[in-house]
């Protein structure tokens, strides 16, 4: 874990202003879904760094705010008599302590507590925190994870590799990503594939995808063919009906759209 002084410089932005950007690009996605499947992915630890000896662009830590000890504060700071934070690189792990420390996390404290601090069983809490929706965090972790600061450049690559249109404060040439040896290189062939080849997407399946999303989230016990039947209904309001995949089809996807 290090300090960093330049969180708020023009590289970082908020991760709930991120989610406000790219929901902005997308008339099916709102913020706050957006902002749901940014916390899904910091917990799956899709943003977490790597180690490298040099500074690789598009491959920073995450960024969040922890509360200093009075022992490290400037004079004029212990004079203010008020909680002082400064933004520190992390990845999951220490966002999850983090956050934990200051009572955001949801679930029974004491089995949040044995789960972060024993690595045995480290991959539960990830699990738990990955499938639990962010309404039902604390206030307070809501509001922390919404303030985690994320740099342009890895939302950027993130973006483009789960085929999300981009914001222009945050598109990067096409085609291309950043690797932890920094040179650029194309996208991976298998997501390139998925894209290029075949017959183009039919316009209604982002509806779909979308409108699965928010169902599930609602209610994480329906169905699969309720999903898929009300999915569909919805996309046909928007589209016309050679526009919109079958419900069987929709059924043969379902997996891999709420694992996205």
């Amino acid at each position: 874990m290090s300090e960093s002084a330049t969180t708020d410089g023009p590289q970082y932005l908020a991760l709930k202003r991120a989610a406000e950007l790219i929901a902005s690009e997308d008339a099916f996605l709102t913020p706050d879904q957006m902002l749901e499947r940014l916390k899904r992915a910091i917990f799956r630890g899709e943003f977490d760094a790597q180690i490298s000896t040099q500074y690789v662009k598009g491959l920073e830590y995450l960024r969040i705010a922890v509360v200093i000890p009075k022992c490290e504060m400037t004079e004029n700071e212990r004079a203010l008599k008020t909680r002082v934070t400064r933004y520190y690189e992390m990845n999951r792990d220490s966002i999850a302590s983090v956050i934990y420390c200051e009572g955001g996390l949801p679930g029974e404290q004491g089995l949040l507590h044995q789960w972060i601090y024993d690595p045995a069983q480290r991959s539960e809490v990830f699990n738990h925190l990955t499938a639990t929706p962010l309404s039902d965090f604390p206030e307070t972790g809501r509001r922390m994870i919404g303030d985690i600061r994320i740099s342009r450049a890895c939302i950027a690559r993130w973006l483009a590799i789960h085929g999300y249109p981009a914001p222009p404060i945050l598109r990067e040439p096409d085609g291309i990503r950043l690797t932890i040896e920094g040179a650029a290189t194309e996208i991976p062939e298998t997501i390139k594939r998925n894209k290029e080849q075949g017959r183009p997407e039919l316009p209604g399946w982002r509806i779909v995808r979308e409108y699965i999303v928010k169902l599930r989230d609602a209610d994480p016990e329906k169905p699969y063919k309720v999903l898929a039947h009300e999915a569909r209904q919805e996309a046909l309001k928007h589209c016309d009906e050679l526009d919109v995949p079958s419900e069987n089809t929709i059924l043969r996807r379902m997996k891999e759209i709420l694992n996205n």
